[in-house]
């Protein structure tokens, strides 16, 4: 009932704005951040197996 009332109360202007970033700016935002931690994830894994084929291709020297 609050909200209602209050979408009511304001002018279309603030309406289109609240709308397009409810819809549109946050669940883009949301997924950019979940895609961004997770392809993150997938680099570092990466970059570890790279460093232990590297190190098990090194001769020692004595």
């Amino acid at each position: 009932m609050f909200f209602i009332r209050m979408m009511n109360d304001m002018k279309i202007r603030k309406k289109l704005a609240v709308t397009f970033i409810s819809v549109a700016v946050l669940p883009l935002l949301l997924c950019g951040l979940f895609l961004t931690g997770k392809l993150r994830e997938i680099v570092i894994e990466n970059a570890f197996v790279q460093v232990s084929t590297n190190v098990e291709r090194v001769p020692e020297v004595n």
